[in-house]
């Protein structure tokens, strides 16, 4: 029995893994416009295919605007200004980093990926709020953080990408960056 196992229960019969440790995050937020913002997100369970277990969450999640019949209606966040782009995003991490448990006695950290776009982490007051909330999750549960970068470009200057990635990594445990293929690159 790995520790992972030990440290957290089985999945129950007839549900799958992915479902049994899924965390449900909502949050409301005031868009530029005004008009709330409502982010649904969840705290999607990553299997390790080898020992059939829980490895880590990974956050992801939807911004929807109500509209004037009532009906919430979904947004791209990303097609939003950089400002709003980073307070959907830090507003979805520390939504997030609230929801992870503490691992059981003697269990490993909990592993959770964060994906946060080019525009917010290159941004000096984005990492600093970042930094705050990855340190209060470490503290509060031993939460291991991982950041995947969203919407790197060819056009983006490789020596303040490098800058960017060394601040990060003080504050992450990795830094991921996710290329137009899908694959993460370190």
């Amino acid at each position: 029995m790995t520790r992972e196992r030990a440290a957290r229960p089985p999945a129950p019969t007839g549900v799958s893994p992915e479902s049994a440790y899924a965390r449900q995050l909502e949050a409301t937020l005031v868009g530029a416009s005004g008009r709330p913002l409502i982010l649904s997100g969840l705290l999607r369970p990553e299997i390790a295919p080898a020992e059939s277990g829980l490895y880590g969450q990974t956050l992801s999640f939807t911004v929807g605007e109500p509209g004037e019949d009532g009906h919430v209606r979904l947004i791209d966040p990303h097609r939003r200004n950089p400002v709003e782009i980073e307070r959907i995003e830090l507003t979805a991490a520390q939504a997030a980093l609230n929801a992870v448990q503490p691992p059981g006695p003697g269990g490993p950290p909990s592993l959770i990926v964060l994906p946060l776009s080019w525009s917010t982490v290159r941004n000096p007051r984005a990492r600093r709020k970042l930094q705050r909330l990855v340190t209060a999750a470490r503290r509060r549960c031993r939460a291991a953080v991982r950041c995947e970068i969203l919407g790197v470009s060819a056009e983006t200057p490789p020596p303040a990408l490098k800058e960017t990635i060394g601040d990060l990594r003080t504050i992450f445990q990795d830094v991921f960056i996710a290329t137009e293929g899908g694959r993460p690159q370190d």
